[in-house]
C-alpha cells in the first residue's frame, strides 16, 4: 500500500468515527474500540490521524457492525429478485462502500475499473474517484459513433445468451482491472467481463460486488482464480 492510500484509509477511519458519533456517545465508542476518550476526541475532531493498525480496526468494525446492517435494511428480496434501488441511489452510503472497496484492495495494483451498464456504474465511479483511476462501462449494444469494438458473450443458466461491447483501445495488455457490479446473481456478467479483459491480455486484479446470492463468490473465486469480495451475502 502506497503512502497516499494509507493516508486515505486513515482519513476514512476518522470519517467513520465522526459518523458513529452521531448515534453513539463518546463512552460507547470508547468501549467499542477500547480507546481512551481523549484519544478518541482527538481523532474525531481531526487533530490527529490513527495509525494504520487502528484505522484497519475501525474500518473492519464499521463494515461488519454498521454498514452491512444498514445496506440490508435498504434492500428488499423476494426469492432471487433483489431490489437494491434504495442503496444505489444513496450517494453517501455508496461513497462509504466505495471506500471499503479501496480498503479491501489496498495492497493490489489497480489501473482501471470495469463494470457493465447500468446498476454497477454508481459504485464503480465512486470507487474510481477514490482510487484515482478511470472507469470503463461495458455496454449491451454497440455505440453508433464507435467503429471498432471488443466483445464477449454472456451465457446464462437458462441457456439464453447476450453480448457485451467495449470500444477497442480502452484497456491495454497487462493492465490490472478491478471488476465491479452491484450484485452477483449467477456470475454470468462477471464471467463476461473477465473474458473481455482476457481477450486483450489485461489482468483481472479482483472482483467486488455489493450483493451476492448463495456461495457464488466462493465459486467464482475458484473458477477465475482472483479475489472475489462481497459486502452482503444474501
Amino acid at each position: 500500500m502506497d503512502k497516499l492510500s494509507e493516508i486515505k484509509n486513515k482519513i476514512f477511519a476518522v470519517e467513520i468515527l465522526q459518523t458513529l458519533k452521531k448515534s453513539y456517545s463518546y463512552n460507547e465508542i470508547s468501549n467499542m474500540f477500547q480507546l481512551p476518550i481523549p484519544t478518541l476526541s482527538r481523532y474525531i475532531n481531526g487533530h490527529v490521524l490513527p495509525n494504520m493498525e487502528r484505522a484497519a480496526e475501525i474500518i473492519n468494525f464499521f463494515k461488519e457492525k454498521e454498514l452491512i446492517g444498514l445496506v440490508k435494511k435498504k434492500t428488499k428480496r423476494q426469492g432471487n429478485v433483489v431490489d437494491d434501488s434504495r442503496v444505489l441511489c444513496n450517494i453517501s452510503l455508496l461513497d462509504k462502500i466505495a471506500k471499503v472497496v479501496c480498503y479491501e484492495f489496498r495492497n493490489t495494483q489497480i489501473d482501471k475499473i470495469m463494470t457493465k451498464e447500468t446498476d454497477g456504474v454508481p459504485l464503480a465511479v465512486l470507487t474510481g474517484k477514490n482510487l484515482g483511476v478511470d472507469v470503463l462501462v461495458v455496454k449491451k449494444r454497440k455505440d453508433v459513433a464507435v467503429s471498432d469494438f471488443i466483445e464477449a458473450k454472456i451465457s446464462y443458466p437458462s441457456g439464453l445468451y447476450s453480448y457485451i461491447y467495449l470500444p477497442s483501445g480502452e484497456i491495454k495488455k497487462n493492465e490490472k482491472i478491478l471488476l465491479i457490479d452491484d450484485i452477483i446473481r449467477t456470475g454470468s456478467t462477471i464471467r463476461g467481463l473477465y473474458v473481455l479483459c482476457k481477450k486483450v491480455g489485461a489482468q483481472v486484479a479482483g472482483v467486488y460486488t455489493i450483493f451476492s446470492l448463495g456461495t457464488l463468490t466462493e465459486k467464482l473465486e475458484k473458477e477465475l482464480k482472483v479475489p472475489v469480495k462481497c459486502l452482503v451475502h444474501l
